[in-house]
């Protein structure tokens, strides 16, 4: 059975140039909120607009942190499998065609098949990298090619790590991006052309692991994924799956009516995740009160804005009754003593102190506001003390 993220082609809005923009889409595979996205490069001549959907050209894989052609890459990296005679550093004289109504563009999954030197190329994202599988008629060459030199380049039998140095367009200064690739098979030659680096295998076949950090080499080391491209392919289907799909509603405002109405699917999930865009306490009373256990809460800030995040599932005749300060104050996240659980329950003193400064009748409804407004800052701080 074909999941939804299988019946995708990522290819759809991303027929763009500088003059004109179908959707100014790239045609990105990579994991939800993952460090790095790729995808196959048809051209070095245009800049930011590096793929064409039309041009039946495969450079290679592209390792790429770009938002957007107008805001350019930054610490991108492309890697071509060849075979033959190596000859020169010039991508225009190594890339190849690839049938385009054959080539897989999937959210989860690239499959390209270079005509030029009959090589499957498949790529499987992971978090922090990739897993990759390049089977050829010949000894396989793997081309390492960058906008900078590779500095701190380091070889063993079977593995290779080099940092990237390089600046993004809103920033001021430079910063090293660490690399750690790990073969399945050993290097038998290495080759340098100008500042592009060949490793050639003495195997048909080879899979490549891919871990990247922008901290360390040791933490690039660290994030290698999983060895198995058809186990990483199967858990990266499924976090699509969870994401995009049935088991996962995410940014709704009416979750409520939602998961009601699909209830047989809520129930049968084995766990849901949702993101309230607003009021996480109302959906947070919600589940508590409705026959869901909720697993896990996380929270995240980004530009200046909280989101409360829900793993839950059906608990049939699980109630919990809180206290209602504790429906809008996560017990979960206080508990555990989340990072930025300080800075959130400040930011709640704030905004109730703020609050208190436009109340400025003198009514009975005022009073009580007010009073209750100040109990809730009151409580809001003993929590702060007690981190």
């Amino acid at each position: 059975m074909r999941t939804h993220c299988q019946t995708i082609d990522t290819r759809w809005g991303s027929d763009n140039h500088p003059h004109y923009s179908h959707g100014n889409t790239l045609p990105y595979t990579g994991v939800p909120f993952g460090m790095n996205y790729f995808l196959p490069q048809t051209t070095h001549e245009q800049g930011a607009w590096f793929f064409n959907p039309n041009l039946p050209i495969f450079q290679g894989f592209r390792l790429t942190h770009q938002p957007s052609p107008w805001i350019g890459d930054y610490a991108w990296c492309l890697i071509t499998p060849i075979t033959g005679k190596i000859a020169s550093s010039d991508l225009f004289r190594r890339q190849s065609s690839y049938s385009m109504k054959e080539a897989l563009f999937q959210p989860h999954y690239l499959r390209i098949f270079s005509e030029r030197y009959q090589i499957q190329s498949e790529l499987v994202p992971s978090r922090y990298g990739a897993i990759m599988r390049f089977r050829a008629p010949e000894k396989l060459t793997l081309c390492f090619h960058a906008a900078k030199e590779l500095e701190d380049l380091t070889l063993t039998d079977q593995t290779c790590h080099f940092r990237i140095l390089d600046q993004a367009h809103t920033a001021d200064t430079a910063y090293s991006f660490y690399l750690q690739w790990q073969f399945s098979k050993p290097i038998e030659n290495v080759t340098h052309i100008d500042q592009d680096l060949f490793l050639t295998f003495a195997s048909k076949e080879v899979t490549v692991q891919l871990g990247t950090s922008y901290l360390s080499q040791d933490m690039a080391h660290s994030h290698l994924p999983n060895p198995s491209l058809e186990e990483a392919k199967k858990e990266d289907r499924q976090a699509e799956h969870d994401l995009f799909v049935d088991d996962i509603i995410s940014f709704i405002d009416d979750y409520e009516e939602k998961l009601e109405a699909d209830l047989e699917k809520v129930k049968s999930a084995e766990y849901l995740i949702l993101v309230p865009a607003q009021n996480p306490e109302v959906l947070r009373e919600y589940l508590y009160k409705n026959n869901y256990e909720i697993i896990k809460e996380d929270l995240c800030l980004d530009e200046g804005i909280y989101y409360e995040l829900f793993k839950v599932r059906s608990a049939e005749g699980q109630t919990t009754e809180l206290d209602s300060i504790y429906y809008e104050i996560s017990p979960i996240l206080l508990r555990s003593k989340h990072s930025l659980m300080k800075d959130f329950l400040q930011n709640k003193i704030d905004e109730y102190n703020k609050i208190l400064g436009f109340i400025t009748e003198a009514t009975v409804s005022a009073n009580k506001r007010r009073e209750e407004i100040k109990e809730k800052i009151s409580i809001i701080t003993s929590m702060l003390n007690y981190l």
